[in-house]
This record gives structure tokens, C-alpha cells and sequence, in this order.
């Protein structure tokens, strides 16, 4: 606790009801928790990709500075890549003459796990790749994987609809760097973020998002190589018969950013939603139905899927009486009563992948929000929704989430801060 004294900050003048600090990786029992099916990953305290059975909080942590960066909440994704670990499966197309060694050295799991993709001594291109049956329609998806040099740096990407148009590009796995931008090659693909991260021992995590043409196929062909091009125009090379890249994990779902890795084999794998929630007692104990203020602190993957951060509303599916806020192109606190929206307040914009914090403050024709400290945005009318009983921590009433969210802290108040307060505490 704080003891009061003179000359008070305004963090110092108010202390939360409620203080969740998801950063020491670990939830507050009166949180329910739900995610159906044991198919879920996180990078663990240790940097490794783990698996997290059904129904368990997932706490992210940093692959580097192994710092907990809080509770990851995702939508439902699924991998449509089939043995995600074994790139010697026949399922995996050699696009010239390669070579697998599986199980040949520590994957980003910490198990013997990873495969070396290696290049036969000879001249020439080398690659391997999957197909999937798409809809016949323009679609949004991201692929992603793990790779670590064996000898050779460079992945050169060809993604296409087994045609002469599609996405090329190539990533320089030893400096963790795109080597060669990604772009379209003819017409009807558009793509979207390419990025490589490192996650330690020499692994990167690469992920690649692209909106297909209306064709009914989907090819994914990835160049092994010692020297940088783009997936339609291939430089040659001779390899030596050794040299190769270590690839895990490799993933393809729908959607305009990347999620957490989700392991397959013989067939594809959902990973189901999560959420996060407090009902009943649990909520009523600290929640003030006639004024209050939320703190919320978090990163998004993307800024343009929109959707809710945190919805405190009834069971109604139709957001009758509820406060909530909203991610998209700029953040927003809205409040809605009777089914009437009585405030919307927009702030300014995100930023992918960046600690964000929002506060927002509510009262009978008093509202207002600051994102990351800017100077608030009030509303001066506007009833209180009534028969409010449950928060939804990273989504909405109906459990939808959409976008990932890593969740740092969600901090509320029992009063409605002063606009000076709401500035300060989202700074």
C-alpha cells in the first residue's frame, strides 16, 4: 500500500481495486481461463518453444532476454502445413536434388527435432515446398517457420497458385536480415509484412504475409542457397554435398499476421481460441457500476485485424450495456447503453508489436481515454450502461478474439480519474 503525504503524483493519488500484472506469469484465481485442446505453444521462461495443455494460461516469454512479456491471447488459427517437423516426409516436394537429415540437431523446442535440408553436390537450383487445395478466391494468409544455417544463409521464396504469378523474396538466416524484398511477380498477389526475428542458438523465426489470386491451389517453395535472389528468378550455384539449413516448424494459416507455432504431422491442426474472463463475485467485488477507469497495457500483432483489447459488458451478444476497447487503425473507448452508443472516443494510432497503454475513465456524462500518455479525448454526455456483471480480458462477450495480444497488466479503479490521471497513467 501507499501511504498518502504530501505533494502526491497522480499515480500516487488512487491505487487499483483490482491489479493484474500478468508480467510475473501467473494469473489471479479469479480469472477463469479456457482454451479447448492440448495444440497450443509458448515460448517458455527458458526461451523454448513449449507445448501448454487445454485450459492453461499461456505466458509469453522473451527468446533472448527470457523476460516474461505477459498472457498471450490469441484467436483460433490453424496450421494447414502437414508435418510441420519432418521436412523428409514425402509430403515435402524436392524441387532439384536435395537431401534431409532429419532429427540433426536441436530445434528451437530443445529437443533433437530439427531437419538439415542439404543440397547435392551439383550446379543448380534447390528447394523443397508443400500444396494445398485453396478456395477458389483472393485469401489473406502468413507462413512462417524456423531455420538456422548449416553452411548456406539464404531462404528464397516462391509462393504461387502453380502459375507464373505470385510473392518472391529471400531472408539471410546468419544476420537475420531480408536479403531480397518481397514483392509480387505479375499481377492479383498482394503482399503484406515480411519480418525475421531471432529466438537464440543461432534460430530465426521468419514469417512472410501475402493475399493470394482466386486460384484453386496454393504452392509454397522455399530455395535452399548460398547466395540471395528472389523465388522467380533463381541464381544457380554449386553446391558442395554438405552445407544445407536447418529447418523447424514450418506453419501456413489464414491471416494477416503470424501467431504461435502450432505443431502438425499427418493432418492439420486447430489451435482453438483463447479466454480470459472474471463473472459473479469474482467481478462484482471490485467493479463500480457508476464510475471507473481501466488501465490496460499490452502489444498487439496487428493493428489492422481491429477488434476488442477488453470488453467489461453483460452475457448479451449484441454489446447492449457494455464498456469496451477497441484495436484497429486508432484505439478507441466506446460505451454503449441500451443498445445506443452513448460515447466513442478515438485516440491516436498503434503500433504492431509495441507496449501500448491505454487508460479509460467512465461517469454519468464524464468520459475519457489517453493512449500512451497523449492528451486525453473526453465526451461530456452519456448514460452509464446498467446490468453489467462480467470483464472479458482480450476479447469480447462472445469470446471472439481477434488479433494476438500479449497482455502486460489490466489495472481498474473504482472512481473515474481525473483527465490529468487518465493522461498520466497511460504514459
Amino acid at each position: 500500500m501507499i501511504t498518502p503525504g504530501f505533494s502526491l503524483t497522480a499515480t500516487e493519488r488512487v491505487l487499483p481495486r483490482l491489479a493484474l500484472d500478468f508480467t510475473t506469469a501467473s494469473l489471479d484465481p479469479r480469472v477463469t481461463f479456457t482454451r479447448t485442446g492440448d495444440t497450443a505453444t509458448v515460448t517458455n521462461s527458458s526461451g523454448l518453444v513449449a507445448p501448454i495443455n487445454a485450459n492453461l494460461p499461456r505466458f509469453d516469454f522473451d527468446p533472448i532476454t527470457l523476460a516474461c512479456k505477459g498472457l498471450l491471447i490469441e484467436e483460433a488459427r490453424t496450421n494447414l502445413l502437414t508435418y510441420s517437423e519432418q521436412i523428409n516426409n514425402v509430403i515435402w516436394i524436392n524441387y532439384g536434388s536435395i537431401s534431409v537429415a532429419a532429427n540433426a540437431t536441436t530445434a528451437p523446442d530443445g529437443n533433437l527435432t530439427a531437419d538439415n535440408v542439404i543440397p547435392a553436390a551439383s550446379t543448380g537450383t534447390f528447394a523443397f515446398g508443400q500444396t494445398i487445395i485453396k478456395a477458389v478466391s483472393a485469401i489473406t494468409y502468413t507462413l512462417s517457420g524456423y531455420s538456422k544455417s548449416a553452411g548456406y544463409d539464404f531462404l528464397i521464396f516462391r509462393i504461387d497458385g502453380l502459375a507464373g504469378d505470385g510473392v518472391k523474396g529471400a531472408f539471410n538466416i546468419s544476420t537475420g536480415t531480408i536479403s531480397t524484398a518481397f514483392a509480387t511477380n505479375g499481377v492479383g498477389w498482394a503482399i503484406g509484412n515480411a519480418a525475421i526475428n531471432s529466438v537464440g542458438s543461432g534460430w530465426y523465426r521468419w514469417s512472410v504475409t501475402f493475399t493470394t489470386n482466386t486460384a484453386s491451389s496454393l504452392r509454397t517453395i522455399i530455395y535452399v542457397s548460398n547466395v540471395t535472389g528472389d523465388g522467380f528468378s533463381v541464381p544457380p550455384y554449386t553446391a558442395n554435398g554438405s552445407s544445407g539449413i536447418y529447418i523447424w516448424g514450418a506453419q501456413l494459416e489464414v491471416g494477416a499476421f503470424g501467431t504461435s507455432y502450432i505443431p502438425t504431422v499427418a493432418s492439420t491442426v486447430l489451435r482453438n481460441a483463447d479466454q480470459a474472463s472474471m463473472t459473479g463475485t469474482n467481478f462484482s467485488d471490485w467493479f463500480n457500476a457508476s464510475q471507473g477507469s481501466v488501465l490496460y497495457s499490452a502489444s498487439v500483432a496487428s493493428t489492422t485485424a481491429g477488434g476488442e483489447i477488453y470488453s467489461i459488458s453483460t452475457a448479451a451478444l449484441n454489446n447492449q450495456n457494455t464498456f469496451y476497447s477497441n484495436i484497429g487503425a486508432t484505439g478507441q473507448f466506446i460505451c454503449r447503453s441500451a443498445n445506443v452508443t452513448v460515447a466513442n472516443l478515438t485516440g491516436g494510432a498503434y503500433t504492431a508489436n509495441t507496449i501500448f497503454n491505454i487508460c479509460n475513465a467512465y461517469k454519468l456524462d464524464s468520459f475519457a481515454m489517453s493512449l500512451n500518455g497523449g492528451a486525453p479525448i473526453t465526451d461530456i454526455a452519456g448514460a452509464i450502461p446498467t446490468t453489467i456483471d462480467r470483464v472479458f480480458i482480450g476479447g469480447n462477450v462472445a469470446g471472439t478474439v481477434t488479433s494476438a495480444k500479449t497482455i502486460r497488466k489490466f489495472f481498474y479503479y473504482p472512481q473515474r480519474l481525473t483527465d490529468a490521471e487518465v493522461q498520466a497513467f497511460a504514459k
